[in-house]
């Protein structure tokens, strides 16, 4: 028969015998063994308090305290067979045995334990068997049979053991001999299982906290490391540092998408309330110290991102006063000009080249940002101000550089509309009007979003007349109308002909040659041209002849019309 206490607390209460028919009643303590007056085994307070002090010595060590219950347990009780299984999920173990006839007891016994041990499991009170071959028989355990056929047991007492935290064991006390177990017996078993599931506990919380620590120490550890990799390079040596504490692939995306982080695990990179990117870490899943690390260097991102708008941002207003004040006309030689320059590094140096911005909305620092990506120059080769209805760059020109990459790239923002470019200048005060001249023809005309005064060559000075596409037409018109207006007809190149005998010094045979055709040719074409214009071609008429097919080339980049609104360069408009 089977006997449970009536109670379902961790204390003893009174057990209660449950026979094979269901049929219960208290269960009376049987005949005690040899004791002394006080119902103890002779020595027993001693031993126990021997085995307490033992036990909270070797708190540390699990396996050692549960060897001691087992041993002390079966010593006490004069019991043939004692073990204790712990649970270690999903499977379970036997954690110390003694008095087992199969040495190869911890093995072959099932590692789910789902006969008497777990019933004292579920109810957290001993249960007593007192029949052990009845309830066998009314078993289907694995357990159970072992208990009875290889290790011959009749008798079993089982207590359960918790640590506090879930994690449950069965301390089993069991006679081989048709011998129960007395009321001292239980109470004595009962303290020693008492103190086993303290010791767990106080193991479990142990390593808890030698968890902890470790953790904390490896957070500091990684923190110094990360710090380090973050001051020299970085995003990019937090990325690096970090592969190399977890063994992973890291990297950290700006702009996370579905596809850009595929088969990783995203952390958020967040500063305040704004999230600046996630961190992607590819590979197995992660540890608790792998996990310490990825937070650590998320936060140190988010500072290092945060660090460099910061830092950015502040170099943005610190250029943009000093360029303010050179474009107002103060001395690049003031001691105070000098000093900022020198604190953000501008070369003042260096010629200029300074780039007006049309634009809708854009922010400053976000073009400044993007000028200094492009080709060639760094952010320390930029400043950056505000004007009335524009934006003004000014770049320190390293050699050989060109505002090509530049232009292409500030065109490419959707909020940019006319671009005005001066040529590389050492006066950045002169610099600056040109370009908003060069901006306010972009405007005029309507044409290419980019006026760049290099193209203007010799008519600079037309920058910045009040309508200088009208101008240049009018002196097109009065100059060459005739050639332009005949070549329109005849389809016969004039107007080439004409530039090729300017630019060769009036020497027909070379300029001749310089278009590929004969000498004849050429000087039949220059006579119809004298008597188109009603001049001779050289001497000052030479000079304006050239200003004009100047003018005809500007006109011909801006794409605006010639004379009488035909084509500068003597073929119809469209349309026409």
């Amino acid at each position: 028969m089977e006997s449970r206490t009536a109670t379902g607390s961790g204390g003893l209460g009174v057990p209660v015998l449950v026979h094979p028919d269901g049929s219960t009643e208290v269960w009376a303590p049987g005949p005690r063994p040899q004791r002394g007056t006080d119902g103890m085994p002779v020595g027993a307070l001693d031993r126990l308090l021997s085995t307490y002090r033992a036990i909270q010595a070797s708190q540390s060590d699990v396996d050692e305290v549960m060897r001691l219950t087992v041993r002390n347990a079966r010593s006490l009780l004069d019991a043939d067979f004692c073990c204790i299984w712990r649970s270690a999920a999903p499977r379970g173990r036997v954690a110390a045995a003694e008095g087992h006839l199969v040495e190869t007891w911890a093995a072959e016994v099932a590692p789910e334990e789902t006969g008497v041990g777990l019933c004292s499991v579920d109810l957290g009170s001993p249960v007593l068997v007192t029949d052990y071959r009845a309830y066998v028989d009314r078993s289907a355990h694995p357990v159970t049979r072992y208990l009875s056929g290889s290790e011959g047991v009749r008798t079993v007492l089982c207590l359960p053991l918790r640590d506090g935290a879930g994690g449950v064991g069965v301390l089993y006390v069991g006679h081989r001999r048709p011998r129960s177990f007395g009321a001292t017996d239980v109470a004595l078993a009962s303290a020693l299982a008492g103190q086993a599931a303290l010791a767990l506990q106080n193991g479990r919380l142990r390593r808890e906290l030698d968890d902890q620590h470790a953790l904390l120490a490896h957070s500091v550890r990684i923190a110094e490391r990360l710090s380090r990799a973050a001051d020299s390079s970085g995003v990019d040596g937090v990325c690096r540092t970090l592969a190399r504490e977890i063994g992973r692939r890291v990297e950290f995306v700006a702009e996370p998408d579905e596809e850009a982080v595929a088969g990783a695990r995203t952390f958020a990179v967040v500063a305040g309330r704004a999230q600046h990117g996630a961190l992607c870490v590819y590979g197995r899943p992660l540890s608790a110290a792998d996990a310490v690390s990825v937070d650590q260097a998320t936060g140190l991102i988010a500072r290092e991102i945060v660090r460099r708008q910061t830092a950015r941002q502040a170099r943005v207003r610190s250029g943009t006063q000093l360029l303010r004040s050179l474009l107002d006309g103060v001395g690049r030689d003031r001691p105070h000009i000098a000093e900022r320059a020198r604190h953000i590094g501008f070369d003042l140096r260096r010629p200029v080249t300074v780039v007006a911005v049309a634009h809708r909305g854009g922010e400053l620092a976000e073009l400044q940002l993007l000028a200094a990506g492009s080709s060639g120059l760094s952010g320390a080769d930029v400043l950056g101000a505000e004007a009335a209805d524009h934006s003004v760059l000014a770049v320190a020109t390293p050699d050989g550089w060109t505002p090509d990459g530049l232009t292409g790239d500030l065109l490419a923002h959707p909020d940019v509309g006319y671009l005005g470019v001066s040529v590389a200048r050492g006066d950045l005060l002169a610099a600056g009007d040109e370009a908003v001249a060069c901006l306010d023809l972009a405007r005029q005309v309507r044409g290419p979003r980019v006026v760049d005064a290099a193209g203007f060559g010799p008519l600079w000075f037309l920058i910045g007349a009040v309508d200088a596409v009208a101008t240049m037409q009018d002196h097109l018109a009065r100059s060459l109308g005739p050639v332009i207006a005949a070549q329109s007809r005849s389809g016969s190149p004039l107007l080439e002909s004409l530039d090729a005998y300017l630019a060769c010094g009036r020497r027909l045979a070379v300029a001749a040659g310089r278009i590929g055709v004969h000498p004849s040719t050429m000087k039949y074409r220059l006579a119809r041209i004298r008597t188109l214009l009603g001049r001779p071609l050289d001497g000052y008429h030479a000079f304006d002849l050239w200003l004009a097919l100047r003018a005809r080339e500007v006109l011909v980049s801006l794409g605006q019309p010639g004379p009488g609104g035909g084509s500068p360069d003597g073929r119809p408009a469209k349309g026409s």
